[in-house]
């Protein structure tokens, strides 16, 4: 993982374990740069039941899942492009489902961290 991280475009991983723990502390560092961190935290009450409850905004409430559904398919897409090795691509299709076909960010960053967690814990969050 030798890349020029810019303010727009998020880190890359190229799919070799021992570079992944760097790679995700570049990207959730990445993501709170880009207004889209929370995204990666989110827990299933943050998000709308489907991505088409997005479309009709008639609450706060529906605002907030809204936002919070934007948020989340701008993390998949970021972390989608991030993954130069198809490795790591099978956590962002495990998050798909019928209704969130586009995946969860959540989903997908918390498999990777399990996965990847090192055995002593030391910089990785």
């Amino acid at each position: 993982m030798s890349e020029t991280v810019d303010s727009g475009n998020p880190p890359t991983w190229d799919g070799v374990k021992k570079t992944v723990a760097v790679f995700m502390e570049r990207f959730a560092a990445h993501a709170c740069d880009q207004s889209f961190g929370e995204a990666l935290e989110f827990k299933a009450a943050d998000l709308p039941a489907t991505a088409d409850a997005t479309s009709i905004e008639t609450t706060p409430d529906d605002e907030v899942f809204a936002k919070n559904a934007k948020m989340s398919k701008k993390a998949v897409s970021q972390l989608t492009q991030a993954h130069a090795a198809n490795s790591g691509l099978s956590f962002i299709h495990q998050s798909e489902s019928q209704a969130h076909p586009c995946g969860l960010a959540c989903l997908a960053w918390n498999a990777m961290k399990k996965k990847h967690k090192p055995k002593d814990n030391c910089g990785f969050s």
